[in-house]
C-alpha cells in the first residue's frame, strides 16, 4: 500500500450565535495536514428548516457543508471519516469510501441505508463502519486504517478540526464585537 494515501476527516460543529461550520482536513499516513479547508458558518433558515422537515440537518451537514468542503480539496481524499450520524449521506454523494467512526463502548452502530448493513471492524479503542457494499473496497478501507493506526488513531484528527473551528469562531465573535 501506497504512503501517499490521502486520509480525510470531517467534522461540523454547531455554535448558537454563529451557525454550523465544517472543516476538511486530509492528512498522510503520519498524520501531517495536507490540506484543510473551512467553512464559512451556515445560519438556520427557517423557510429551509419547514420544507426540508426532518432532513435539515443532513442537507446543512451533507449538501451544504460535506460534499462543498470535499470539491474545494484539491486532493481527493482516498477515505473520508466521519463521527457525526448527519454525515452519513455523503457516501451516496461522493466517490470517496465514507467510514463512521464511533467509541466501541458506544451501543453496536448498526446504520443501514435503504436496509443495506454495511460491514464494521474495531481499531483500537474504536468502532468503524464502512459505508459500501463493495468487499474489495473494505478490505482496502480495512487495510489503510491499520496502516494509518500505527502512527495516529483515528480520532485524534477531529480533535484537531474542532481546534481550528474554535480559533476561527473566535476571530469570528471578535470581528463582530469590534
Amino acid at each position: 500500500m501506497d504512503a501517499s494515501i490521502n486520509y480525510g476527516f470531517l467534522e461540523v460543529v454547531s455554535d448558537e450565535s454563529l451557525g454550523f461550520t465544517g472543516g476538511l482536513l486530509l492528512v498522510n499516513q503520519d498524520g501531517k495536514p495536507t490540506e484543510f479547508h473551512c467553512t464559512a458558518p451556515v445560519t438556520e433558515n427557517r423557510t429551509q428548516k419547514i420544507l426540508y422537515g426532518q432532513t435539515y440537518h443532513s442537507h446543512i451537514y451533507c449538501d451544504l457543508i460535506g460534499a462543498a468542503l470535499v470539491k474545494k480539496c484539491s486532493t481527493t481524499p482516498e477515505l473520508l471519516f466521519v463521527e457525526q450520524t448527519e454525515l452519513q449521506q455523503l457516501a451516496g454523494e461522493i466517490a470517496t469510501p465514507v467510514l463512521m467512526v464511533s467509541e466501541v463502548e458506544e451501543a453496536p452502530l448498526t446504520i443501514e441505508i435503504k436496509t443495506v448493513q454495511y460491514p464494521e471492524f474495531e481499531v483500537d479503542h474504536l468502532n468503524v463502519s464502512v459505508l459500501t457494499t463493495d468487499l474489495e473496497q473494505f478490505e482496502f478501507v480495512k487495510a489503510a486504517c491499520d496502516r494509518f493506526t500505527t502512527t495516529l488513531t483515528l480520532d485524534e484528527p477531529f480533535e484537531r478540526i474542532r481546534q481550528a473551528i474554535g480559533e476561527a469562531q473566535q476571530v469570528a465573535r471578535q470581528a463582530d464585537a469590534a
